[in-house]
């Protein structure tokens, strides 16, 4: 168990109640309700409390890895993030047919 990745999850559920302008416009960036917000703040220190409880160190592991994978999910659904390439290289030069060449 990390320190940093705890703080992290703690402070991104804390952001959910605050509510600063970032987080309410990637809400709406990703089409989310702002009023879902603190729901998964809940959910999230919730499942990070777990996590750093010894005892229920795995059942808070496997809570925050399907809360995460949630987000990734919307994020994917929406691919307005930027991290997640619009058209990826591979896929365009595995989906474009070939070109005949035009040398003279």
């Amino acid at each position: 168990m990390s320190a940093l990745p705890v703080l992290m999850l703690l402070m991104s559920g804390v952001m959910k109640f605050v509510k600063p302008e970032p987080v309410t416009k990637g809400f709406a960036d990703l089409g989310w309700d702002e009023s879902f917000a603190p729901g998964l703040g809940i959910a999230e220190i919730a499942c990070t409390v777990i996590y750093v409880i010894p005892r229920t160190a795995v059942l808070g592991a496997i809570l925050l890895t399907g809360y995460l994978g949630g987000a990734i999910a919307t994020h994917v659904r929406t691919i307005t993030h930027p991290s997640v390439p619009q058209n990826p290289p591979t896929t365009t030069a595995m989906n474009d047919p070939p070109r005949a060449s035009t040398s003279t």
